[in-house]
């Protein structure tokens, strides 16, 4: 847990300093939020994947998108507590998907099964 943390932080840190400088964002470090984003677009959309989305020319901006809102959720959990139910977790995640592709003018999420 501790090293997921830490790698969706160090890529939200890069995320950021590198906006602040004006660059692109760094996009294809290993493990990180917005590498499982890219590859949720190998998914079927109604089993929670992005494949609506591939080859899209936002799908960069989206993936940067849900990376921050994911990993601000992930920093916020207490490790100490019990994994909440996994509709929930569903119903959070298909919120974020959501708020990112209204933010950048994309089509709603699919409903997942």
């Amino acid at each position: 847990m501790k090293r997921v943390l830490l790698s969706a932080l160090l890529t939200l840190c890069a995320a950021t300093s590198a906006h602040a400088a004006g660059q692109a964002a760094p996009v294809t470090t290993a493990g990180s939020y917005v590498d499982m984003c890219k590859q949720a677009t190998n998914l079927p959309a109604q089993h929670g994947g992005e494949s609506d989305l591939k080859g899209n020319p936002k799908l960069d901006e989206y993936c940067g998108c849900f990376s921050e809102k994911f990993t601000a959720r992930a920093l916020k959990t207490n490790p100490n507590s019990p994994p909440p139910p996994r509709e929930q977790t569903r119903k959070e995640e298909f919120a974020m998907r959501a708020s990112c592709r209204n933010q950048l003018g994309l089509p709603p999420p699919p409903a997942t099964k």
